[in-house]
């Protein structure tokens, strides 16, 4: 028990450079939110589309959490669990889980039915706190062979072997970005990796935040991010091809998902030209193929979405197990259902500053057919729910 309470001490970040991303980021957006009431609005079920088939449906989710140290993230992450264990998804994937507080409160709320996690990635670096990323999984997750130079034992989670940090250091990779601007300099950012099999088929799992943007820059400052999220745009490729590029060639299934911070009107194309690389059968922005159709994605701020930052890619080349996109979309913290038309949205800024993404991936015997949207509504992110929201600045550093 001693050996254990002090190997995870070891991991757990150090008292300076909590204190110092605290100040650089929370303390940068001095808005930090007051405890949470329960986020009350009125709601009609989800505009997802109808299933076309009884095949078995594999949903999948991502939210950036802003769970920033010194934020109030032990009630955000009640409401946002509340809304993963409503949602029905079999895996999850949360960035910017930085607070000890918040990541405890997920673990303790949705471990028991999501028992295959990767709650904790840390940097290498001392004066760095961890990565922010976590993954939730009711799936079980496969052990990965070689790579041993992406393996690390600073992770805590929870397999069929164990929690261990050995035992969990087994099922999954990680690199940590060489390149970094800015408050981004106080964070372990990187790309992670996991496998899992659905019905005796690989997919793979690629999971990222990358390097923010400052409302704050000027133009040098501003050429500085670009040139670091594309160093690390080609880092994470150079590490997709290193840990599973001889699975990629057989065409096995993957998923590259998270806060990639690149702004759909500005680097998209050379994002998926770079990431494109290790998948010899293509990369597919799914947004752009499955979205609702006139939607356009956007994911921040939460109140008044401008921007895309935040991305769901497939390479779904495998013929023996089809996995067919069902429906793609932008929700509210990772509340499955959409708003009604007179919803008061205004206290979601203060549950995080992104929408989630929701994506159903259907196991198919037969080729895929086309999304055939129910015409339900629009997703959080439409032109129609933005237009109708009040205006909203969000602190510059909070991507």
């Amino acid at each position: 028990m001693i050996g254990k309470r002090y190997h995870r001490g070891l991991q757990r970040r150090s008292p300076a450079a909590t204190i110092l991303l605290g100040l650089v980021l929370a303390g940068a957006c001095i808005r930090t939110p007051a405890p949470l009431p329960p986020v009350e609005f009125t709601l009609v079920e989800t505009g997802q589309q109808e299933s076309a088939s009884s095949e078995q449906v594999v949903r999948v989710g991502f939210l950036n959490t802003r769970m920033l140290p010194f934020s109030s993230a032990g009630s955000r992450a009640d409401v946002i669990a509340s809304r993963i264990l409503a949602g029905d998804f079999a895996i999850v994937v949360l960035s910017e889980v930085f607070s000890e507080t918040g990541r405890d409160r997920l673990v303790e709320l949705l471990g028991t039915l999501y028992p295959f996690r990767v709650e904790y990635i840390g940097s290498e670096k001392l004066h760095r706190v961890d990565s922010g990323l976590m993954l939730l999984s009711r799936v079980p997750l496969s052990r990965i062979e070689g790579s041993p130079q992406f393996q690390t034992q600073r992770v805590r989670g929870n397999t069929e072997l164990g929690s261990e940090p050995e035992q969990v250091a087994g099922y999954v990779r990680f690199v940590e970005f060489d390149d970094c601007a800015s408050a981004d300099c106080w964070a372990g950012k990187g790309a992670g990796y996991v496998r899992t099999d659905l019905s005796g088929r690989p997919l793979h799992l690629f999971f990222s935040h990358m390097q923010a943007s400052y409302g704050s820059h000027d133009d040098a400052a501003r050429r500085k991010t670009v040139a670091a999220r594309n160093r690390q745009r080609l880092q994470m490729a150079s590490f997709i091809e290193s840990v599973a590029g001889e699975s990629l060639l057989k065409g096995e299934n993957a998923l590259v998902v998270g806060d990639l911070n690149v702004d759909v009107n500005a680097e998209r194309s050379e994002m998926m030209s770079q990431l494109s690389r290790p998948f010899p059968f293509g990369l597919s922005d799914v947004w752009t193929d499955h979205g609702p159709p006139g939607d356009p994605g956007l994911t921040f701020p939460v109140r008044n979405p401008s921007v895309r930052f935040d991305y769901m890619l497939a390479s779904l080349a495998d013929s023996t197990s089809m996995l067919c996109v069902g429906s793609m979309s932008t929700v509210y913290g990772l509340d499955t259902r959409r708003p009604a038309e007179d919803a008061d949205i205004s206290a979601e800024r203060r549950v995080t500053d992104h929408l989630g993404l929701v994506s159903d991936l259907e196991e198919s015997a037969s080729t895929c057919e086309a999304p055939r949207f129910a015409g339900r509504g629009r997703s959080a992110g439409s032109s129609g729910v933005r237009d109708g929201a009040e205006a909203y600045e969000p602190p510059a550093p909070a991507q």
